[in-house]
């Protein structure tokens, strides 16, 4: 789709788009997105199907009942087939589900109130049992706004009994039912509120006139909290934020205003900038790639990354640096082959408007940001577009940058070897795989793979760890993980593979592998275990299916390279299957250790060590 800017469209612009977008899309596969609520949402509609196709995702909204949170999901009355649904939404605002504790809190004693508390709890975690008992999609949940004119005016947050205090506890009772159920998240509308502001989020005309709380910017914001978990779910979430440096990272032009003149530091403005940086320094620590993308002499950003003493960031915290004259379109192709990931992982942010809009002319996959005239704002700029907010934090995540930045080494020796062969080059690379089945421990970065592996994954399956984990509870299944290091580092969990059984069958229902590590053979690795495994189990086949993406024609041919024959061919999946009653693969010589489960595979040169 068209990428357009939505909060430069008036309500009606957004309608007209995405009636156009809905023609644009008949065929397609939906999302389906289904909504429990207990007030009035049709506002929203066009929003969130507009940033959905945003997401080049056609999305399918059915809307439940009002207030029939608990007889919609249990199916006692008619309304959407929320067991089809990729994505619930229970959208429950306190005004209804707890009215007396939010308009008529004067009025209760103390016995009362916990009362009124116990039945939302329960009538809450009823509703997410009915919700799990039918599906396994991922569920978004609203918690509850403070009133911001509580009931005894200054005197309310004075009590922990007062008001604001038990709507709070209400928000923690929520977070703490909320963890009890796999892949359910808090859409934290408190925090919206704080954010937006009471008078911008709400409407009291639109909610006397039809229960609809919200105002068009209010049901807006809410949109983009959902598409910011939307991105998350399906591995849209972008990987590397790429920055300018003169006016960006710090005010001032190094190269005419020299180390000192720059305006960094714990005065204003210089101060902004520091804080700017401390943002970053924050994605850096979750994770996110930062890299430098700058119209500069290189000795000269060098210089200040390691001898400004007001820096925040230093030169060990960017993954890459183009510091050079070149234009930064090709600049940051080249960051992105680099890195091996997609352009669409990247967020290039510049305080200059003609960097930003030829980027976005020449790049298109590439979000832009393009920086206020204030320093001050560049914090709130940043951090308000939600392009790094993940559903998964892992401790692999927070090695992220240095395995990048051995991958980036890796390619270096590759240019440095070019005479070699490439299985020559591999094997200078001292290769160790470990392939193990999934435990308590990888089940979250397995999930996170299937979420944000797009290039090799041969069929664009997206799990949620309570999916994985229902799966090694049925014991119908084989998940393997698999790792890598080299004589560069660690590379962490780079793959994975879910083999299911039926009779005398296998099928592969997962196999992917990051993108970082393509083209090394671990794939064929891996397929030799899904094989061994498949024959250990008595099987006679092994099928592997290929479901075509706008990314994946990397891996079109993979299980007919490797001897499966085609068998049937549908419009959205190619079948393919191999007899298990010879043996078909070896091994890859140049692996210096290949392990799986407690067995060991030496090269031939490593044996005698």
């Amino acid at each position: 789709m068209q990428r357009q800017d939505i909060d430069k469209l008036s309500f009606n612009e957004v309608v007209k788009c995405v009636e156009t977008f809905d023609r644009e899309c008949r065929g397609s596969r939906l999302f389906k997105i289904s909504f429990l609520r207990n007030i009035t949402l049709d506002l929203m509609m066009p929003y969130l199907k507009f940033l959905c196709y945003q997401e080049d995702l056609c999305a399918q909204i059915d809307i439940g009942n009002y207030d029939s949170a608990l007889q919609d999901i249990s199916g006692f009355i008619a309304g959407p087939d929320h067991a089809k649904s990729d994505l619930i939404i229970i959208c429950l605002h306190p005004k209804v589900a707890a009215k007396k504790l939010y308009t008529n809190f004067s009025e209760l004693s103390s016995e009362e109130i916990d009362e009124e508390l116990a039945t939302f709890l329960n009538y809450l975690e009823k509703v997410l049992e009915e919700a799990r008992k039918r599906s396994s999609a991922p569920i978004l949940l609203h918690n509850f706004e403070i009133p911001v004119y509580p009931t005894f005016g200054i005197l309310d947050y004075q009590d922990i009994q007062k008001q604001v205090n038990v709507i709070r506890k209400i928000n923690q009772e929520i977070l703490r039912i909320a963890n009890k159920y796999e892949s359910v998240y808090i859409v934290d509308m408190d925090l919206l509120q704080s954010r937006l502001g009471s008078a911008r989020l709400s409407d009291e005309r639109f909610w006397h006139i039809a229960r609809a709380p919200y105002s068009r910017d209010g049901y807006l914001a809410i949109a983009k909290e959902y598409i910011k978990f939307i991105r998350a779910l399906i591995g849209k979430n972008k990987k590397c934020l790429i920055l300018d440096c003169d006016n960006t990272l710090w005010g001032g032009i190094i190269g005419e205003d020299g180390l000192e003149g720059i305006k960094i530091g714990q005065t204003y403005p210089g101060s902004s900038y520091r804080e700017f940086q401390e943002a970053i320094l924050g994605l850096y620590n979750r994770g996110v790639l930062i890299a430098l993308c700058s119209k500069n002499n290189q000795g000269d950003v060098e210089e200040v990354l390691e001898k400004h003493p007001d820096m925040i960031l230093r030169k060990e915290h960017f993954v890459t640096m183009k510091v050079n004259w070149r234009d930064k379109a090709a600049n940051i192709k080249e960051i992105a082959q680099e890195l091996g990931i997609g352009l669409d992982s990247l967020v290039f942010v510049d305080d200059n408007e003609f960097e930003i809009n030829m980027v976005k002319k020449m790049l298109p996959e590439v979000d832009v940001l393009l920086l206020p005239k204030k320093p001050e704002a560049y914090r709130r700029t940043l951090e308000e577009q939600g392009f790094f907010d993940a559903i998964f934090f892992s401790e692999e995540d927070k090695k992220r940058s240095d395995m990048y930045r051995a991958e980036v080494e890796r390619k270096k020796a590759r240019e440095q070897f070019k005479s070699m062969s490439i299985e020559d080059y591999l094997s200078y690379l001292e290769m160790k795989v470990f392939i193990g089945k999934a435990d308590s421990f990888h089940i979250p970065r397995i999930s996170q793979l299937t979420q944000r592996t797009n290039q090799f994954n041969l069929t664009a399956k997206r799990y949620a760890e309570s999916e994985i984990t229902d799966l090694i509870n049925k014991n119908k299944s084989d998940i393997f993980y698999v790792t890598l290091t080299d004589r560069f580092g660690e590379a962490g969990v780079v793959g994975a593979a879910i083999l299911t059984y039926e009779d005398q069958n296998a099928f592969i229902d997962i196999f992917l592998l990051s993108c970082r590590v393509i083209g090394r053979g671990i794939e064929e690795v891996m397929l030799k275990v899904c094989i061994d495994e498949a024959r250990q189990k008595n099987c006679e086949n092994i099928f592997g299916i290929y479901v075509p993406t706008k990314k994946n024609h990397l891996v079109v041919k993979f299980y007919e390279k490797h001897r499966f024959s085609k068998i049937e061919t549908e419009e959205s999946k190619i079948i393919h299957m191999l007899s298990l009653s010879k043996e078909h693969m070896t091994f890859p010589s140049y692996f210096k250790s290949i392990k799986v489960g407690d067995i060991e595979h030496l090269r031939e040169e490593d044996r005698n060590e």
